[in-house]
């Protein structure tokens, strides 16, 4: 039978491990598949056969030394008011056969690092191998021989931003693993096992209902009763964090085994809510390895505390309550958790009053479906969290004029923008809230371009 120290050690060094493995593979990717001098006199070039081992987009471009003494050089490579003074044709083989072509006309674009100046002359999609790429200059452009001219292929910026949020995320998940590890380790201590057998459980207990509050605050923020709806939101099964990891932490408490079976199930479902999630939300789509990296990172979410709970079980830890928790304190405790995520959702993320350059016509019906129209004053003004003022209050409806649903008490919640020690009284052209928790609360967001404001700002006909 293994150790706990053994199991910490090797869950530590998965963590260890998954960072490395991940950093190497970084390393290793061809961001920047070519990178040569070239002259930009009227000339034919042909490259060197280059790799690429990425499935994304790719530019072809070509950088100047952009220096301070450069002048206008920005505006002759780009072409700010009128043609660039680059013209190129390019064609892209693979094993002798053209894949693609294009020319500097049928692309504007700009880019470059600090010193630099890059005018995009191409682009392609690659999903990776060996090519060459062949470079006809027809504009001549040699007077730019002392600012180093290089012919580059580099990947596009979706793929940086892509490769950044993913190994954000495996940075997080190896340091989760990591620390779980060493906790396992710490808990083979006898001097320190009843700190670790209690303590380190009730950690991973708060993790997650730390993960299941930010479910609950995704389920108010995903706006899944819109007047105008679009496709079903990939964001929405992300309830999984709340659905499966406030009732795994409570199962837990009693159950060790238990509650690591209901994340470790659990967990297939959440990696392929996230590759879902990331399909529909980035340009350009991801690879298949990048798809697999991001199923594993997103499951360990819930397999590092479902493993927690089934070894720590295995190892013979106790459970952390040994009497039977009554379904009063059970529904108090989900209670809690709802007011607190719908609060934090408040605080987090504003519906402020949009600024339009055109007001919509006085109206005299619900322009739709969720429409509301009244007038409040304001009781009290929530605190100021990220921004330095509040981003809700509470009201007392005055004077109603259409739609407000009858079971909507004397007092809602209204989202905006507030000064501390508000007291004034508004009229309210307002929507109520299209989150899915949020829509079946005594909640209003400010109409898009709408009349919301001061009551003393406002002509009521």
């Amino acid at each position: 039978m293994l150790s706990l120290k053994r199991i910490g050690i090797v869950v530590l060094l998965a963590g260890l491990a998954l960072l490395a493995g991940s950093k190497y593979w970084l390393a290793t990717r061809n961001l920047t598949a070519l990178n040569i001098a070239v002259s930009l006199s009227p000339r034919h070039i042909r490259t060197e056969e280059f790799n690429i081992n990425l499935d994304t987009d790719y530019y072809v471009e070509v950088e100047v030394d952009g220096s301070l003494s450069a002048g206008n050089l920005e505006c002759l490579m780009w072409g700010c008011s009128g043609p660039s003074i680059l013209k190129a044709h390019w064609v892209l083989s693979r094993a002798g056969q053209p894949e693609a072509s294009g020319a500097s006309e049928d692309i504007s674009g700009a880019s470059g690092n600090i010193g630099t100046v890059e005018r995009i002359v191409g682009r392609f999609s690659s999903h990776g191998g060996r090519y060459t790429l062949d470079v006809d200059i027809l504009s001549d452009t040699g007077f730019l021989a002392p600012r180093n001219p290089r012919l580059k292929v580099e990947a596009d910026g979706n793929t940086y931003n892509r490769l950044d949020e993913l190994f954000s995320a495996i940075y997080w998940t190896s340091g989760l693993i990591a620390g779980i590890g060493a906790i396992l380790c710490l808990g083979s201590f006898s001097v320190l096992a009843p700190f670790s057998q209690g303590g380190w459980s009730w950690l991973v207990i708060a993790f997650g209902i730390a993960m299941g509050l930010f479910g609950i605050v995704l389920l108010c923020h995903i706006p899944v009763f819109e007047d105008d709806p679009h496709e079903f939101d990939p964001r929405a099964p992300f309830a999984l964090l709340a659905l499966v990891a406030l009732p795994a932490s409570v199962r837990a408490t009693r159950n060790r085994r238990q509650g690591g079976l209901i994340y470790l199930l659990a967990s297939p479902l959440l990696g392929a809510c996230i590759v879902w999630w990331r399909y529909y939300d980035v340009e350009g789509g991801v690879s298949l390895l990048q798809h697999a990296l991001m199923f594993t990172v997103a499951s360990l979410w819930f397999i590092v505390p479902g493993a927690f709970w089934l070894l720590t079980a295995r190892a013979g830890w106790p459970p952390l309550l040994r009497s039977r928790v009554s379904p009063a304190v059970l529904l108090s405790f989900f209670a809690a958790c709802l007011v607190v995520s719908v609060f934090a959702w408040l605080s987090l993320f504003s519906a402020g009053f949009e600024e339009c350059g055109k007001i919509e016509p006085p109206f005299s019906a619900p322009r739709s479906p969720n429409h509301v129209a009244f007038t409040a004053k304001v009781v009290l003004v929530g605190p100021a969290v990220v921004l330095p003022y509040s981003t809700w209050s509470l009201v007392r409806v005055q004077r109603r004029f259409w739609e407000l649903p009858g079971w909507v008490p004397g007092f809602v919640i209204l989202r905006g923008y507030f000064e501390k020690g508000d007291r004034g009284e508004y009229f309210v052209d307002g929507i109520r809230s299209a989150g899915l928790l949020p829509h079946f609360l005594p909640i209003i967001d400010p109409y898009p371009c709408g009349r919301t404001g001061p009551l003393d700002r406002a002509t009521l006909r």
